[in-house]
This record gives C-alpha cells, structure tokens and sequence, in this order.
C-alpha cells in the first residue's frame, strides 16, 4: 500500500522534512478490513491511529438493551479512532466497523505520541484532528437536540454529506439522524 495519500494529508497542516517523514514511515502499518469487519468493538481498548485510504468505517454505539445507534462515519482521508479510548486506553464507547472494504494506514499509540512530542508539525496535525471531530461531534448532537427530522436528513445528510446516499445503506442513515427508516422514507419522499 502506499503511504504517499497519507503523506499527502499530512502536508495539509505541515511539511515534513525527509528526516521527518522517514521517522513518520518508519511507525506506519497497513492493514485491510472486509466489509463488515470491526476495526475496534465498544468495550475494547483502541491502541492505534487510523487513516483511511480507501473505503469507509461506521461508528456506532450499543444502548444497554443492545440497539445500535450510528454516530458517525469516516471515508478516505479521515483518520479514525474511538478518540476518548484512544487518549486514555480505557474501553471503547463505540464500534467501529468497515461499511465497505477498507485500507487503512495505522500507527500505534505510543510510537504516535513519540512523534506528537518530537515533532511540532505532528502535534499540530493531532491537535487539528481532534479539533475536526470534536466540531463535527458538537454538530451532531445539536442537529439531533434541536432540528426535526426533515432539517436533520437535509443539514446532515443533504448539505454536509451527500455521497452517504450512494454509499451507506438507509437503515444506518436513519440511525446517524436518531430516526426509524420508515420516517427516513417519508422526509425522502416529501424533499
């Protein structure tokens, strides 16, 4: 697999010094994931980073009476992790499970928190990364809290992401909107 779409990312936030980047190459794995394959299971300590390249990772969560509720999703480019595991190696809030076969591009913990302390350019592409999911986090929960479900599937969905439709199937669709797909049916059919 090749690392120059990660590399790429990187540049976003800062340029590496060839130093740098073969420090950066030297702590980087790949591994692929089957659709419908966890990277990570709620309950479960997350020990590393991921980047994905090519495919897609749904988050979801398990109420106490065991329904699933997707919170997010994650395509090419995005790094991933169940980011409150991974900061604090305590047990993972979320699953995370491939909607499509995935390959990513992952760095352990400890060799990325290395980095985050040696390499200024790494600490900034961390911070950014957080600061993304936490803004997308925050969207999230206020659409759910304060929009109906016509505004949801429109700002979310519409407006925000529309190659979902093409990608991931209504019924996890409806559960990232905090509706049943019957009512994603009728704001559908009403847009």
């Amino acid at each position: 697999m090749n690392n120059l779409v990660f590399k790429q990312a990187l540049e976003q936030y800062f340029t590496p010094t060839s130093t740098e980047w073969e420090r950066i190459q030297d702590k980087l794995s790949f591994r692929s994931l089957a659709k419908d394959e966890c990277l990570i299971k709620q309950g479960e300590v997350c020990h590393q980073l991921a980047f994905i390249t090519q495919g897609m990772i749904r988050y979801c969560q398990y109420d106490y009476d065991n329904n699933e509720h997707t919170t997010c999703f994650a395509w090419e480019n995005f790094f991933c992790a169940p980011f409150s595991s991974f900061i604090h190696s305590t047990p993972s809030f979320e699953s995370l499970i491939a909607l499509e076969n995935t390959h990513l591009i992952e760095i352990n913990k400890v060799d990325f928190f290395a980095l985050v302390e040696t390499i200024p350019g790494i600490n900034l592409v961390y911070r950014k990364v957080l600061e993304a999911a936490y803004l997308l986090t925050e969207k999230h929960n206020y659409i759910l809290q304060n929009y109906p479900a016509t505004e949801r599937y429109q700002t979310l969905v519409m407006h925000d992401h529309p190659t979902l439709l093409q990608r991931v199937p209504l019924k996890y669709i409806a559960s990232y909107l905090g509706i049943n797909p019957e009512t994603l049916s009728r704001v559908r059919r009403k847009i």
